[in-house]
């Protein structure tokens, strides 16, 4: 399904906008039966909305494939080229290319080198040689909030005899620096004044030990955070650097070229916003946990109108993707409660391009409250029960479209088969099309249903539940 365009309508009146049969059956039973319970908790005034248990309903522009992003990936597809921005770079350092629309790449000062590390290769820094980037207004923070993370490891166990910088930023009088001190801990000194005052922070464990290690270090507001492996390890007050801090120059492995690193470096992000603890905690499990994964059920129509079910194994670190081409998206499941969030998406490769479903951790599935039938099937609906729950009065329609497999424009072309107005604190507002087992309405192959809300005011909830039969002519 392609272009689902939103809806602004004067009055709900129970009445076809265009000639979608509805036929009356009474026959035996046939096929699998489909049930679907939708908890809405922000239906908003104004518009008609697919009600839906998460994330608002997002369509299909054009026929794709489906991928899925697991944990770590539903972060990093958020954040990367034209999702979210904030980003003013992000260096894989598999090479010095950045993958943010910003294009800050880095320029290499001697030989530096490439070698295996955390994910993929990574920087390998030698003495006298380091990456950098000058004179770049994308690097200024002002007094907003930011994030710089890395991965660092030492080449040695033994403790630097000098400072060695990991990923700084500066201008006069402004600077930003992540270093190794000579006591094997990591230091963290921000500076709006060259130094004449500073707010620091210092890693409560020697980190130079021969081990990858994970560093966020983050400002909220006046607080400096730093998070090591993917955890806070210490907060500091900003008061001497309260002012603005706006550095046009960043170094990986030094500072200003001194001070430098020897170690190994990998994948580096630098962000005008605080990225919190939810990214450092999925992209240090990325590192740990790139053999786990979550197995997904995706359904929805093909490109010749049938309906579909796919299962896929998602990985962690890896964005899965369908083996069919769909023109419209229904649902998602995971196969149990997962740990991690879970994406489906638009595009077959990062970044996405629209969102379709969003199920958070601990959760299964978090439906969107509208149904898909093929060309092959042929459905019969049973019940529809509508309810409120808060404050607010909702106005309820479960509108039935002729086909799902051609540009829908929810505004024309549907027939409302239930709907109606609840006050607050209203009777449920129940359809019941059956007498005994297999009656109901008979709809047409290809028949598309969604569940609609308008709230008498923002943030209304309600819950819809819809109930019928499939038959596959396949």
């Amino acid at each position: 399904m392609r272009m689902l365009w939103p809806v602004v309508l004067l009055l709900w009146t129970l009445t076809a906008q265009a000639a979608v049969t509805l036929t009356p059956y009474g026959g035996n039973p046939f096929g699998g039966g489909f049930l679907l319970v939708v908890t809405d908790e922000d239906i908003d005034s104004g518009a008609w909305e697919i009600l839906n248990g998460e994330v608002n309903y997002t369509p299909m522009l054009a026929d794709t494939t489906l991928s899925m992003g697991y944990s770590y990936q539903t972060y990093y597809d958020t954040l990367v080229v034209g999702q979210g921005g904030n980003l003013a770079a992000v260096w894989s350092l598999s090479s010095t290319a950045d993958a943010t629309q910003a294009d800050n790449f880095l320029y290499k000062q001697g030989s530096p080198g490439t070698v295996a590390a955390v994910v993929g290769n990574g920087y390998s820094s030698k003495v006298g040689t380091y990456l950098y980037r000058y004179n770049d207004t994308n690097f200024r923070l002002g007094t907003g909030n930011f994030t710089l993370a890395a991965w660092v490891r030492s080449e040695t166990a033994t403790n630097p005899s000098a400072v060695q910088s990991i990923f700084t930023a500066a201008t006069s009088p402004d600077e930003l620096k992540i270093a190794f001190a000579t006591t094997g801990k990591v230091t963290v000194t921000l500076t709006d004044d060259n130094d004449a005052t500073t707010d620091a922070l210092t890693s409560t464990n020697d980190l130079y030990d021969l081990t990858w290690h994970h560093l966020v270090v983050t400002r909220n507001s006046t607080n400096l955070k730093l998070y090591v492996d993917g955890a806070l390890d210490g907060t500091e007050v900003i008061d001497a650097a309260a002012g603005s801090v706006d550095p046009d120059s960043v170094w990986l492995g030094s500072l200003r070229g001194a001070t430098n690193l020897t170690g190994r470096l990998d994948e580096a992000w630098y962000a005008t916003k605080d990225l919190g603890a939810d990214f450092t905690s999925y992209v240090y499990k990325r590192a740990g946990s790139k053999s786990d994964s979550a197995y997904v059920r995706v359904t929805g129509l093909d490109r010749s109108g049938n309906y579909r079910l796919e299962y896929q194994r998602v990985l962690f670190a890896t964005p899965g993707r369908t083996d069919s081409v769909y023109s419209a998206f229904e649902w998602a499941w995971v196969d149990s409660t997962e740990n991690e969030p879970l994406i489906v998406y638009s595009t077959g490769a990062s970044p996405r391009t629209a969102i379709l479903d969003s199920i958070p951790e601990g959760q299964r599935h978090y439906p969107n409250a509208h149904v898909f039938f093929g060309a092959g099937d042929t459905p019969i609906l049973q019940k529809v029960v509508f309810s409120n729950f808060g404050a607010n009065a909702v106005t309820y329609e479960l509108r039935v479209y002729p086909d799902a497999a051609d540009t829908v424009n929810y505004a024309a072309n549907y027939t409302v088969v239930c709907g109606g107005y609840i006050a607050s604190g209203g009777d449920p507002l129940e359809c019941n099309y059956t007498t005994r087992d297999g009656d109901g309405i008979l709809l047409a192959p290809g028949s598309y249903m969604a569940a609609m809300g308008k709230g008498a005011s923002d943030d209304a909830k309600g819950t819809v539940m819809i109930q019928g039969l499939r038959r596959s002519r396949r």
